[in-house]
């Protein structure tokens, strides 16, 4: 650069060099080699990841021209485990988050984003540490299927896959027999889909039975009990007990 001397004079009057961070960071053991040039300028470890203009002031002020810029890199985040690692789509989901430079080798958070691929962006989390993460909201409304979960720090995204699964909510297409006497209980197989959380989801993480309740709506609901899901489209044995009021539910 040029005036590291101050006007009209013969030594040095570099008063600080620092970047311009959030922080301001100060750079130490420099040393004023000529009016052009200070060498020795030490950058401390700590600082966030990202592009920052010098600032060299002497007793006249600071540059005003800062495209001389000094880059601080850093490495990406790892996500090792997602916790529940699905949810539905009728309501907002709360996960957390676990595995490794979240602080991005700074002293304090520095995610910066948390989305899942080509899915919502995570509008609310805290970074409790630099290994956890708490809070991510997955937004209700989320179209079912599954999700790789990245956390984006000034060092990059993490390249580990791990998934978050969203499920479809079940249907109930028909039922078998359709009509009954209320003498006495009667027995029916009910068909529709996703009665497995991962139904019609690729990777299939969370394929397993998933009903927690079974019931006719009508002039009152009526939980159904004795039921056995067979596979993802089909459920029997749901037992509708005797003296129900005549109507269609």
């Amino acid at each position: 650069g040029t005036g590291f001397f101050g006007a009209g004079k013969t030594s040095p009057d570099v008063q600080s060099v620092k970047l311009d961070d959030s922080a301001g960071t100060n750079l130490t053991g420099f040393t004023v080699a000529s009016n052009t040039t200070i060498t020795g300028a030490v950058v401390p470890t700590g600082i966030k990841a990202g592009t920052h203009s010098v600032i060299v002031t002497t007793g006249l002020g600071s540059n005003q021209v800062r495209t001389v810029k000094f880059t601080v890199t850093t490495s990406p985040p790892t996500v090792t485990s997602v916790n529940p690692a699905w949810g539905g789509t009728n309501r907002d989901y709360t996960i957390s988050i676990s595995g490794g430079g979240f602080y991005a080798l700074t002293p304090s958070a520095d995610v910066r984003s948390i989305y899942l691929v080509n899915g919502p962006v995570f509008t609310a989390f805290s970074v409790q540490s630099d290994a956890l993460i708490t809070g991510a909201v997955v937004p209700s409304g989320t179209t079912p299927g599954s999700y790789q979960v990245k956390v984006v720090t000034g060092g990059g995204e993490n390249a580990s896959t791990m998934w978050y699964e969203v499920k479809p909510l079940p249907t109930v297409t028909s039922v078998t027999p359709s009509s009954g006497s209320n003498v006495g209980a009667n027995t029916i197989s009910v068909f529709g889909t996703a009665f497995y959380g991962g139904d019609g989801i690729a990777g299939g993480a969370n394929a397993s039975a998933d009903l927690s309740e079974v019931k006719i709506s009508g002039p009152s609901d009526v939980v159904l009990a004795g039921w056995v899901i067979t596979n993802s489209t089909q459920l029997t044995g749901a037992v509708i007990p005797a003296n129900r009021i005549s109507v269609t539910y």
